[in-house]
C-alpha cells in the first residue's frame, strides 16, 4: 500500500496556461520536477469542427507528451455548451481529440441558463456511449461568477452533481473547482467545505 505522501504525488499536476504550446523541455521539466499530470487546452471550438485538423493537431501534439511520462487533462473550450447543432459537432471533435491524444479525462464546462438544460443533457447522454467505448472520462466542472456577476446553475455544485448522477455513466464525473467553489459559497454566506460536503452525501 502506499503511503499518503507518495499517493499524493502521483495525483499531482500543473495546467499549461491558455495559449501556450507544451513543448517537450516544458514538459520534461514538469515530470521532473515530481509532477504525474498535465492539463493542456484543447484546440478553440471551430476548429474542433474540422474533424481532419483535429487529428492533424492531435497528431503534432501525442509524440510530444508521449516523450513523458505524463498523463494527460484535456481542458475544452470554455464557450463550448452541448446541445446546440454547431457546438455538439465541436463536441464530437473535442472526444475525438482526446482520444487521438491519449487524453483520459476531458474538463467541461455546463451551461449557466436553465433554459438550455434540457438540450444539454439529452446532447450529453448521447455521446456516453462513445466516451465508454474509447475510455475517455468527461469530467463536468462547477463555475463560478465573475465577481459580482449573478449566480446561474453552473456555479451551483450541486446543479453540477445532479446533472452528472442523471448521466450514471462511470465515464461521466464531476470536478469540484474548490477555487469557483469558494467564490460561490462566500456570496451564499457560508464555506466551501458545507458546499463538498453537500455535493458528496449523494
Amino acid at each position: 500500500m502506499l503511503s499518503p505522501r507518495e499517493d499524493l504525488s502521483s495525483r499531482l499536476g500543473l495546467d499549461v496556461p491558455k495559449g501556450w504550446w507544451p513543448t517537450a523541455p516544458m514538459l520534461k521539466g514538469l515530470e521532473a520536477a515530481g509532477f504525474s499530470w498535465v492539463q493542456l487546452r484543447t484546440p478553440p471550438r471551430a476548429m474542433l469542427c474540422d474533424r481532419e485538423a483535429v487529428l492533424r493537431h492531435a497528431g503534432t501534439l501525442r509524440p510530444v507528451v508521449a516523450a513523458t511520462g505524463l498523463k494527460i487533462v484535456l481542458h475544452g473550450p470554455d464557450d463550448l455548451v452541448a446541445g446546440d447543432p454547431a457546438h455538439d459537432r465541436a463536441l464530437d471533435g473535442l472526444i475525438d481529440y482526446a482520444a487521438a491524444t491519449g487524453a483520459r479525462y476531458v474538463v467541461y464546462h455546463p451551461a449557466g441558463r436553465a433554459e438550455s438544460g434540457p438540450a444539454e443533457e439529452e446532447s450529453l447522454r448521447a455521446r456516453v456511449p462513445r466516451l465508454e467505448r474509447l475510455g475517455v472520462t468527461l469530467a463536468v466542472e462547477n463555475l463560478a461568477p465573475v465577481y459580482p456577476g449573478p449566480l446561474r446553475l453552473c456555479h451551483d455544485p450541486l446543479h453540477v452533481r445532479d446533472l452528472v448522477l442523471r448521466l450514471a455513466s462511470p465515464r461521466v464525473g464531476m470536478l469540484f473547482d474548490a477555487g469557483h467553489a469558494n467564490i460561490v459559497a462566500g456570496l451564499r454566506g457560508t464555506d466551501v467545505r458545507s458546499l463538498l460536503m453537500q455535493v458528496v452525501d449523494a
